[in-house]
């Protein structure tokens, strides 16, 4: 690690402490040439692992948020709410992606999230979804009560 101060490539680490979530370690460290102390963090790079989704055919594709996206777009067609369309499958994203243990995530938990989301949003949209997603071919196939 390169020292911020006198650009030393040379140093040692103090202390390290794993964050509470487990996801970063805090390290301090000390530069060897000048002596002075600095923190550093550290975290996996998710770009080096990507996610892959795991189909209902158990096939793999790689994760595409634009996917999400363009589902969530055709159920909010006409709704009152397009402009949040874009953040909330962001979010549902990122919920996908943090809550997989592993490079892998299934669809159905993808689209379970998406469900959830769209359901805050707005209640046609989430029906729509829920109507597509769930493979809805008559009224009666419908959820009585929305997915919680």
């Amino acid at each position: 690690m390169r020292c911020p101060f006198c650009k030393q490539n040379d140093d040692k680490v103090i202390d390290s402490r794993e964050s509470t979530d487990a996801v970063m370690i805090r390290r301090r460290r000390e530069c060897v040439g000048c002596g002075r102390r600095f923190t550093t963090r550290e975290r996996i790079d998710e770009m080096d692992m990507p996610l892959r989704v795991v189909k209902r055919d158990n096939t793999r594709q790689s994760f595409e948020r634009r996917k999400i996206l363009s589902g969530m777009i055709s159920a909010v067609r006409s709704a009152r709410f397009p402009c949040r369309i874009s953040r909330t499958s962001r979010s549902a994203s990122r919920r996908s992606c943090s809550t997989a243990r592993s490079a892998e995530v299934s669809s159905r938990s993808i689209g379970l999230l998406v469900m959830k989301e769209l359901k805050k949003l707005d209640k046609v949209a989430y029906v729509r979804f829920a109507s597509v997603y769930k493979n809805f071919e008559s009224p009666e196939d419908s959820p009585r009560s929305p997915a919680r």
